[in-house]
């Protein structure tokens, strides 16, 4: 199929179980990958070749990848956006943060990170000076982490935040201009939403809470 596919082609999306890595070299014109796939070998060396043939990518989406998919991506220094759903661990991600430095959106969540990797990722993440967008989750406890890091990142102008508003810097609040919230429990803490004077956008998903403060 690939080999059938224009030179021309801009986007390419594969949805299901890869069972082979043909050449990309023809598609030198490819701007976005997207591969949604079960975590094989297979999946790696598809991920690994692309990569390879196409170093000018400056979109990729991994779906359902395990971290040896991920540690198959080359190095994309033109690489903008990079949107990985990860089972498992996420080991190699900071690799992957680390050859893009142009990256401008970053959208990442993975089962657990063991601990050195969430602080290899986080210093990683730390470098992007030009990231505007960022959606990282990195366990199910990583609320003052994730929000140091905003901190740290005066560029972040969209944030997909899980956790509690109220840990938010009241200046990261104020620069933003998307703001999308999961959250849970009964008590959060809307107040702080107050000082989100350019959002232009919110959205939330809620579990468990209850919304009354949110519309005071």
């Amino acid at each position: 199929v690939v080999k059938k596919l224009p030179e021309s082609l801009e986007g390419l999306a594969i949805v299901g179980h890869a069972r082979a890595a043909p050449s990309f070299l023809r598609l030198q014109n490819l701007k976005s990958f997207s591969l949604q796939a079960r975590p094989t070998y297979a999946a790696a060396k598809l991920v690994s070749g692309v990569t390879t043939d196409v170093p000018n990518l400056e979109e990729l989406e991994l779906t359902f990848a395990a971290d040896f998919v991920i540690a198959a991506v080359e190095p994309l220094s033109r690489l903008r956006k990079l949107t990985i759903q990860c089972t498992g661990n996420f080991e190699n991600l900071a690799t992957v943060v680390w050859d893009s430095p142009n990256l401008q959106s970053l959208s990442a969540r993975c089962d657990y990170s063991p601990g050195k990797a969430k602080d290899d990722i986080l210093a990683a993440v730390k470098d992007l000076h030009m990231l505007e967008h960022l959606a990282l989750n990195l366990s199910s406890e990583n609320d003052l982490d994730i929000a140091q890091l905003l901190s740290d990142m005066p560029s972040l102008r969209s944030v997909v935040y899980w956790g509690e508003p109220s840990v938010l810097d009241p200046g990261v609040l104020a620069r933003l201009h998307r703001l999308e919230l999961r959250t849970g429990g009964e008590a959060i803490g809307w107040d702080a939403l107050r000082h989100a004077t350019h959002m232009r956008e919110f959205m939330m998903q809620l579990v468990k809470c209850t919304c009354t403060g949110l519309f005071e």
